[in-house]
């Protein structure tokens, strides 16, 4: 059985689709679909979700979706040799070349050499660190470019620097550089030198782990510097390594194109090597966002989900060799770099949508399925609806366009609630103005609508309106025995069971909390309400927490990050037909097996580790196909 879900963040729209068998599809590109050559070196994605292929001596492809786009030496690159790609945090994609970097803003090039500055013009890194300032390891040393000016760095300690290999920048903000002639670290201030090329052969890559240990990748093999200690300790593994990288469980993989695979267990700190992969020649490595290891080997890719490797040496009925890149996009999409080809490997698990997509705001708050199975978004700038093919406008005649609610009801007529008034479909109520802050709707089984407002409950029988005085009222739920629950942003909850009276119940009588932002009813009839924390209602009283509420009707129990969540900021909450419940919060998703609460609860989150694009999750919807 296949289960998706629209979950709702604050500046996109991600669909996330959970299966028992996750399906594989894949697309092979070449040259004659517009590739600028068949073999490609290195795959990056720009901040504008763009992708960028590099090829050996061709120049570069950009691929937006639907065609490529190939750029060389005769269109703007001062060269077809390419050796290195950088997106910076302004949107610009940088290239190295052996003729100097250059700058693509989206439109133009803009080239930089020994003549503006630059160290020296056969350029092997780039990177930008936190104060912005980008780094180029060049063939004659380091530069330091702040956006205008060069600052170079050709001689430390009397060491005359060569070809500089790579840089990276640790958690405490001091930048590492491995060249020909040893390793060097500079703190903001100085630079010291860590090793010279009497004591390790040349470096070419490092990485910090989880722990904050550097790895060096020389020569001969793996070194590492542990925390505070100021000595290398290495070689480790006595062979070449061109990548490294972490998984989720915090086990270290290096690649080798002699001894293919080494694991660095997190627990045991022992080297292992796999013997199942497709070749010991590996060329490139990654750890997708479901944590699942690839490898590109020099006859095909092999996949790893923790408990069995899986070997790709055809695809689609073709052989692809030496596989020198893997990229994993926003879309959660992989993409494979070979000699003889582009493959792409569509994982079928998430899909974000934006404003590119057609979306009339990125800011997406609610999302609801009309009756005819159109999906309906509210934004901060109006609303958007989807017909299964494309998104398209829906004009509201009223000022106010910030979206709060939305409802479709039993006969079609679509409500509409904002910052400053209710709408029928796209017509505003203007006369009635108790109807702002349309926070929440509900429809009664007799057609009768409920409507939670900044200033109180309004009721309409389809011909009046009816207020009941519960200020600041933010969300509603008729449960299965016909009463209405009402929770507020500093009141707790009241109930309605159809008399002319309401019974609050707030921190006094158990709540955790007296800010109220959800309410559910489990299938057991349970009642289930979210929390915020806020200001305890007088001196001396408990602290108000945030997070969850559980009430049987006749007690509350209250749940915090103490009882294991990963978030007292709980936004949203959503019971599956399987009786899963989803909780969106501002750290990400939680999925729990159980909406019994206690210390055997077993919670799957989601965040952007996992492809989700913001923490931030705002709404959670399933559609009736299970979308």
């Amino acid at each position: 059985m296949t289960k998706a879900f629209f979950i709702v963040t604050t500046f996109f729209l991600t669909i996330c689709r959970s299966q028992v068998a996750i399906a594989q599809e894949w697309t092979v590109y070449t040259t004659a679909d517009g590739l600028v050559e068949n073999s490609i070196s290195m795959i990056q994605e720009d901040t504008k979700g763009y992708l960028w292929f590099m090829s050996d001596f061709d120049g570069v492809s950009r691929f937006g979706g639907v065609r490529f786009q190939n750029f060389d030496s005769a269109n703007g690159l001062p060269s077809n040799n390419i050796y290195y790609t950088f997106a910076d945090r302004e949107g610009n994609f940088w290239f190295a070349t052996d003729r100097g970097v250059s700058r693509h803003d989206g439109q133009h090039f803009k080239n930089l050499t020994v003549a503006d500055g630059l160290a020296g013009n056969f350029v092997t890194f780039i990177l930008q660190d936190r104060e912005n300032h980008l780094w180029f390891a060049t063939d004659q040393g380091i530069s330091d470019y702040d956006g205008t000016t060069f600052i170079n760095y050709t001689t430390i300690d009397e060491i005359q620097l060569s070809t500089v290999t790579f840089i990276l920048e640790d958690r405490q903000n001091i930048l590492w550089f491995a060249t020909t002639d040893g390793i060097f670290k500079y703190d903001g201030k100085a630079f010291q030198v860590v090793a010279n090329r009497n004591d390790l052969p040349p470096v070419h890559i490092i990485f910090e782990d989880g722990q904050g240990n550097l790895w060096f990748g020389a020569e001969d093999g793996v070194y590492q510097k542990r925390g505070n200690d100021s000595a290398l300790a290495g070689p480790l593994i006595r062979t070449d390594v061109s990548s490294i990288v972490e998984d989720v469980l915090g086990n270290l993989w290096f690649a080798s194109t002699s001894l293919g695979v080494i694991e660095h267990e997190f627990d045991t700190s022992r080297f292992i090597m796999p013997r199942e992969l497709a070749d010991k020649t590996v060329y490139s490595m990654l750890a997708d966002t479901r944590g699942e290891m690839w490898f590109g080997t020099d006859v095909g890719i092999t996949g790893y989900n923790g408990e069995a490797f899986e070997n790709f040496t055809q695809i689609n009925g073709k052989q692809f060799n030496s596989v020198r890149c893997i990229w994993q996009d926003r879309d959660g999409n992989l993409w494979f770099g070979t000699e003889n080809g582009l493959l792409k490997n569509r994982l079928n698990n998430l899909w974000h949508y934006t404003e590119n997509d057609g979306l009339i705001n990125n800011s997406v708050k609610v999302v609801i399925e009309g009756t005819d199975e159109t999906l309906w978004l509210g934004t901060e700038k109006g609303v958007s609806y989807y017909d299964g093919e494309a998104f398209h406008d829906f004009k509201l005649l009223g000022e106010d366009q910030s979206v709060l609610s939305m409802l479709q009801d039993s006969k079609g007529i679509l409500w509409i609630g904002t910052t400053g008034t209710l709408y029928k479909n796209s017509n505003p109520f203007r006369e009635n103005k108790t109807l702002t802050a349309v926070r929440s709707m509900i429809e009664e089984e007799s057609g009768n609508l409920w409507f939670a407002t900044a200033s109180g409950v309004v009721f309409y029988d389809g011909r009046l309106f009816r207020s009941f005085p519960v200020e600041n009222s933010r969300e509603m739920l008729l449960d299965s025995k016909g009463r209405l629950w009402i929770g507020t942003w500093d009141s707790g909850i009241y109930k309605y069971d159809g008399a002319d009276s309401l019974t609050n119940y707030t921190m006094a009588d158990g709540l955790g909390s007296n800010h109220v932002t959800w309410i559910l009813e489990s299938q057991n009839g349970d009642l289930w309400f979210g929390l915020r924390s806020g200001i305890s209602p007088s001196p001396g009283a408990r602290v108000a927490r945030g997070g969850l509420s559980r009430f049987d009707g006749h007690s509350f129990e209250n749940f915090t990050r103490d009882d294991g969540l990963i978030s007292d900021v709980i936004n949203v909450a959503l019971e599956d037909n399987e009786g899963y419940l989803w909780l969106g919060t501002d750290n990400g998703v939680m999925k729990c097996e159980s909406l019994i609460v206690d210390d055997s609860l077993r919670v799957e989150t989601i965040t952007r580790a996992n492809g989700l694009l913001s923490n931030y999750v705002a709404s959670i919807y399933l559609d009736r196909s299970g979308n």
